[in-house]
Formats: structure tokens, C-alpha cells, sequence
């Protein structure tokens, strides 16, 4: 069996799907990693992510990612 896909370059609409899956696969391991190399600071690792703290603070709480949660 044999499957022939066309790159990505080529599918366009295919790329918002697929990376919004990338996303939610590694989101909680970004933030994690970005908390730890902050200290656990928000503002910190907000600057880091390039997010506002508010937003950061939402996620952390959607993921359930608090200090020693890793």
C-alpha cells in the first residue's frame, strides 16, 4: 500500500489544523519549561512566551500547571 501526499507548501489549508494539533500537544510542556527557567515568576515567563501575564496566568490555570506540578 502506497500513500502519496502532496508538501505541505501545497496545502495551505492543512496548515492552521495541523499546527493548532502541534500546539496542543506541547503546550503544557512549554509553559512548564518556560515557568521553570523563570523561577516560576508570570511576568517573567510571560515576557519569555511573549504573552501578556493575564493570559498566562488563564492557561496556567486551563492546564492545571502549578509550582512542583512536573
Amino acid at each position: 500500500m502506497s500513500l502519496s501526499l502532496p508538501p505541505l507548501r501545497d496545502r495551505p489549508e492543512d496548515f492552521i489544523p495541523l499546527a493548532a494539533y502541534f500546539l496542543e500537544q506541547y503546550s503544557t510542556r512549554i509553559l512548564e519549561t518556560a515557568m521553570r527557567r523563570s523561577n516560576w515568576s508570570q511576568t517573567k515567563a510571560a515576557g519569555l512566551l511573549g504573552l501578556q501575564r493575564t493570559y498566562l496566568a488563564r492557561l496556567l490555570q486551563q492546564k492545571g500547571i502549578q509550582q512542583g506540578s512536573d
